[in-house]
């Protein structure tokens, strides 16, 4: 833990200060969560930090929270305090997206019973029904087709040579995820 941290924190914690202001562009809540400090994370929620401010880079407090080991609770806690389960990373994915590609189905899981958009896209144009169909995520799936995602929605790309279109099911089928796929199908994919 840097010492800059470790002053500020104590200080901050202590004297009730501004939860919100910044160094270098940094919220407190958004420091602590960079510094891997849990404790501090909770106690900057409790009083009253706001979770929906970015890090220079376009970094959210769920983004920060998302690569910490064992700190499920400090995303409930963000979650429970109002994040924006909708917002856009830097990646172009969302939270739900980018819990898919990145950490696991089980944070997946937890952000779909806290509403966000299913059928939203990240900005390279994928959705969360698409990812989950190519990891296989049978139970994800499952929960997203009940949320209501579009099981037709299309993802498309180009590249110098190459235009594609797809679709869940095609990308189930591709990766033999058969059991998605039937899934697919009884929703009257294409």
């Amino acid at each position: 833990m840097s010492l800059t941290w470790k002053r500020h924190r104590d200080g901050l914690l202590q004297a009730g200060g501004d939860v919100d202001s910044r160094i270098d562009g940094y919220t407190p809540l958004l420091l602590a969560l960079q510094q891997r400090d849990a404790i501090a994370a909770h106690q900057l929620i409790d009083m009253g930090a706001d979770v929906n401010l970015m890090t220079p880079h376009g970094e959210s407090a769920l983004y920060l929270s998302m690569g910490l080991p064992r700190v499920t609770g400090v995303i409930a806690a963000i979650v429970e305090a109002g994040a924006d389960l909708n917002v856009h990373y830097p990646s172009g994915d969302t939270p739900l997206i980018d819990a898919l590609d990145y950490w696991s189905d089980e944070l997946a899981k937890y952000l779909l019973a806290h509403g966000p958009s299913v059928n939203q896209r990240s900005t390279s144009g994928s959705t969360a029904l698409y990812v989950a169909s190519i990891e296989g995520l049978k139970d994800v799936v499952r929960l997203l087709l009940n949320g209501g995602a579009d099981v037709n929605m299309t993802v498309s790309d180009s590249d110098e040579e190459y235009e594609w279109e797809d679709t869940p099911l095609n990308t189930a089928l591709a990766n033999g995820h058969y059991e998605i796929a039937e899934m697919f199908l009884a929703e009257d994919a294409n």
